[in-house]
């Protein structure tokens, strides 16, 4: 758990997903409450790697990998720092 929201990551800057696979495993209906287990595998400089889960109950509905990048004003990518790089690498040791 980071123990910040998704836009905190921007740090302003943007983070755009530059890959992300997805398999489906079972059809979600409008109205199914799902549930999102999200966990980061692998902090680079300036990407990192992520995996989703996601479930309706004790049935999977599809899983995923991702890579965002951090990028700066200018469009080239800036490393993630202070706070937020600390808290991604200590997830991401609690996940190995």
């Amino acid at each position: 758990m980071l123990g910040c929201p998704f836009e905190k990551l921007h740090q302003g800057h943007a983070v755009p997903t530059v890959r992300i696979d997805t398999v489906f495993t079972a059809p979600s209906r409008l109205g199914d409450r799902l549930e999102i287990a999200l966990t980061c595998h692998r902090l680079g400089r300036s990407s990192l790697d992520l995996s989703f889960v996601v479930s309706c109950g004790a049935e999977q509905r599809l899983t995923a990998t991702s890579t965002l990048v951090h990028v700066g004003p200018d469009g080239r990518p800036v490393p993630w720092a202070g706070d937020l790089r600390k808290a991604l690498e200590i997830q991401i040791k609690g996940t190995e």
